[in-house]
């Protein structure tokens, strides 16, 4: 844990224990000589412990980790009971880790009464031969009375999903010549997909290229702050899967 900032707490007889930690390596971590978290909500029953804390982006202290907009690896740990001293005693097996963008928005808002929804679905057979594998598929946008504006898009992750799903980037499809692109690409709607850039993806996929969205390891629901209109009317968009060996 070398290099990891850390927040130990504990709410003990109604008092909430709270300490600023680094890692130095395969012991304990020492206390920071400056503590920057603060207590925002502590609470704790017989089957639970409830502890909300808040520290600043950039603390300046060279013993805090600077929080920025990319991806980072939390790690979590918890013990079996409360620690008796100042100390908290080994987890043991009981910790995990996941992704995630600590600055982006965590907060869901919520959707307009009119708004539509569309599921995309996908399995995908990570071959144990590679450590970064990309699938690409073709999807079809619906159609649509009048103009719809793009809202939004949130993750639902299945089994396995989380440990192995890098990002996701969708695009929509054009031909350059002006012709309908789904007179090409419409055949391959429903179809579940190819690995990416070998010789079976077809190549019609390349008429894919105008940026749609993307998401990333660590990212949850993205609401959109601009307004991107949809036209009333169908289109085909490529996705890019991209998954890896955990």
């Amino acid at each position: 844990m070398a290099g990891g900032d850390m927040v130990t707490a504990w709410v003990r007889e109604g008092r909430l224990h709270l300490q600023d930690r680094h890692g130095i390596g395969n012991e304990m971590p020492p206390e920071d000589e400056k503590s920057d978290w603060r207590p925002l909500h502590a609470k704790e029953n017989a089957t639970h412990t409830v502890l909300v804390v808040a520290r600043d982006v950039n603390t300046c202290d060279p013993q805090d980790y600077k929080l920025t907009h990319e991806t980072v690896r939390l790690l979590y740990a918890w013990g079996e009971e409360d620690p008796s001293g100042d100390q908290p005693a080994y987890h043991g097996p009981r910790r995990g880790n996941r992704y995630a963008m600590p600055l982006t928005q965590f907060h869901r808002e919520g959707l307009p009464e009119d708004h539509h929804t569309m599921m995309v679905s996908q399995r995908i057979a990570v071959p144990h031969t590679q450590d970064t594998f990309y699938w690409c598929h073709i999807e079809k946008i619906p159609d649509w009375p009048e103009k719809h504006h793009y809202i939004g898009y949130d993750m639902i992750y299945g089994e396995n999903a989380r440990s192995n799903l890098h990002h996701v980037v969708a695009f929509e499809c054009h031909a350059q010549d002006g012709s309908d692109p789904g007179d090409q690409l419409e055949q391959y709607v429903g179809h579940p997909g190819y690995e990416c850039y070998t010789p079976n993806m077809p190549p019609q996929f390349f008429l894919c290229e105008r940026f749609l969205i993307s998401w990333a390891i660590g990212s949850e629901v993205s609401t959109a702050r601009e307004l991107n209109p949809f036209t009333p009317r169908s289109f085909l968009c490529y996705i890019k899967t991209s998954v890896v060996e955990p």
